[in-house]
């Protein structure tokens, strides 16, 4: 089954200061479903024939930069469905998205991330990666996961 994902402006929809919303579209199978990207636009502005801004739209790069952005993660979710053989609709795809963007990170993930990227960018500098390395031990330690589970020998209880 064959899908698009287009740009347009939702022109039905007029904003209070005049302007309307420019949605992603997602159809397959006859379903559609409409994903705005958080950018409006006055509609005149608009090429409805191209589904782009016009040229002389002041924000006109910012704007393709952002809808080329909503797409692309679009079509990676769709392509991702498709090579595990899964079967999608729009409304799917969409909720795929927003669950990934809800997913919440500890203290510890942010602090591990952010030492595994320190050697990346070549700032392995003592001082920066004590800084974040002795808190994250801190952190290990104290929910059981640098030394190993704390047990009742420890004295320490779960309750």
């Amino acid at each position: 089954m064959s899908y698009t994902v287009k740009p347009i402006c939702y022109k039905s929809k007029i904003l209070k200061d005049g302007t309307s919303p420019i949605m992603i579209r997602i159809c397959k199978a006859r379903k559609v479903r409409y994903s705005s990207i958080g950018v409006s636009i006055n509609h005149e502005l608009w090429d409805y024939k191209n589904n782009v801004p016009k040229s002389k739209c002041p924000d006109r790069e910012k704007i393709l930069l952002i809808i080329s952005n909503k797409i692309h993660e679009i079509n990676e979710v769709i392509l991702d469905k498709k090579v595990k053989e899964q079967d999608f609709t729009p409304y799917s795809i969409l909720n795929t998205i927003s669950e990934s963007r809800n997913q919440k990170k500890s203290v510890s993930d942010y602090f591990l991330v952010y030492i595994c990227i320190l050697p990346l960018k070549n700032q392995r500098n003592n001082n920066i990666y004590y800084i974040f390395f002795v808190p994250l031990h801190g952190i290990m330690v104290f929910i059981g996961i640098w030394t190993g589970r704390r047990t009742m020998a420890d004295g320490v209880s779960d309750q």
